[in-house]
């Protein structure tokens, strides 16, 4: 989300909470004096850090309550449970079936019927696209989009998602965002439209629908076999969504000062993401987080020109309570070997790490984003950490372009190491 998008939704947030409080404890306020207030308090156009959020609120809401010489009482935990109301109600008012497909194959079976009835002439290839084409043109597009997305196996992940989403919303409600939001709606109906289109290719429900054409055993095996191939391409779709959203719900999570500090306290030295987390909520046991760990490998480039320097990192991480797979190297010709076996999930890089025809991290980072899709997504991700002197900070200002990296401080310690490993 863009930061102008952040600071219209942050307002939206702001003024959807005055008016929910003032209502809910019949306070009348004339319009212009809440204006008034929230212009004291702070600048419309100023992004506000989460920190600062409901310090903010509390100070709005208690001049509000003053001006009607009423005494102001509500918590963090109050107003917590208050965004909690506004963000349901907004749950019910948006679209759970954001892609229509239940209601596309209805329409299209609809249409065909009454096709029929008008022109009982109608051949089989014209009936066939009047039943399959719409719904067939959304699930390719739908397949098209996920293609960039990292699948994971539904049957793993899906049936916890909400849950893990719950659990972090009543650590800091602001990691559900719309967009999550749209990737749990999403997940649900492609799921439905799956199981859907599963059973009716399986039990030959087109002859029940359609009994028009009941004696065509050519065409009604002909949308079946169609229908069939839409609800695998539904499938390779599902994995992809669910991981994409197991994906954001830890990017959120890591945003959020208040989750990484949870989960250093609960869960600490370990790698965050749903199987570490689901273990600790008492979701899954100890045999199933096997069938995790062929899903989330945690695998970590190290590029340093120096061996101690690549040493030293690797043994750092070494102390983690979790199996890491290195790629250690100290040049870049070792590095595009291991790239074409291996899929990294984060990256550690020195500054000064170059080689001939690079000078440092950025150009070797540039080289490989062109060559490696792989590499493009972590760049994008921040799954880059570079490791960084004070000295060298200018030369990276001025050199960065349109990266954005994180950053590990030299001289390099084990605790920093493992922090930012873990926590970025």
């Amino acid at each position: 989300m863009s930061r102008d998008k952040k600071i219209i939704k942050q307002n939206q947030n702001i003024n959807n909470v005055i008016r929910y409080v003032l209502k809910l404890n019949h306070i009348k306020v004339d319009v212009e004096l809440i204006k008034e207030v929230k212009e004291l308090y702070y600048d419309k156009d100023t992004l506000i850090i989460e920190s600062e959020f409901f310090v903010l609120l509390h100070s709005i809401l208690f001049e509000l309550f003053a001006s009607v010489k009423k005494e102001y009482k509500l918590s963090d935990y109050d107003l917590k449970k208050i965004i909690y109301t506004l963000d349901n109600s907004l749950k019910k008012s948006i679209n759970t079936s954001p892609h229509s497909l239940a209601i596309n194959f209805s329409n299209s079976i609809k249409n065909v019927k009454k096709q029929i009835l008008k022109n009982s002439s109608l051949n089989d290839d014209e009936i066939f696209n009047l039943i399959t084409v719409e719904t067939n043109k959304k699930v390719i597009a739908l397949g098209k989009v996920s293609e960039s997305y990292i699948s994971k196996p539904y049957k793993l992940f899906m049936p916890y998602l909400e849950k893990i989403v719950l659990h972090l919303k009543k650590i800091d409600v602001f990691i559900y965002d719309e967009k999550l939001q749209k990737y749990l709606l999403e997940i649900k109906e492609i799921y439905k439209f799956y199981k859907f289109l599963d059973t009716f290719t399986k039990q030959n429900q087109l002859s029940q629908t359609l009994p028009q054409i009941v004696k065509n055993q050519i065409l009604l095996n002909r949308v079946n076999l169609k229908l069939l191939d839409n609800s695998k391409i539904l499938l390779k779709v599902l994995d992809a969504i669910v991981g994409r959203a197991d994906e954001y719900i830890w990017h959120q999570s890591k945003n959020s000062k208040k989750i990484i500090n949870y989960l250093k306290i609960n869960i600490p030295n370990k790698i965050v993401g749903s199987k570490n987390f689901l273990y600790f909520i008492g979701e899954i046991d100890v045999a199933q987080m096997q069938s995790y760990n062929q899903i989330e490998k945690n695998t970590l480039l190290i590029l340093s020109n120096e061996v101690k320097i690549v040493e030293f990192i690797k043994s750092s991480l070494e102390k983690i309570d979790e199996k890491i797979h290195f790629g250690a190297f100290t040049s870049i010709e070792q590095s595009e070997l291991w790239l074409k076996h291996h899929a990294p999930q984060k990256i550690i890089i020195e500054y000064k790490f170059k080689d001939k025809s690079s000078n440092n991290a950025l150009e070797v980072l540039r080289l490989l984003v062109k060559k490696y899709s792989q590499i493009y997504r972590l760049v994008r991700k921040s799954k880059v950490l570079i490791a960084i002197s004070k000295n060298e900070m200018s030369d990276y200002s001025e050199n960065r372009g349109n990266f954005d990296f994180r950053m590990v401080e030299k001289p390099l310690n084990k605790e920093q190491i493992i922090d930012r490993f873990l926590y970025t």
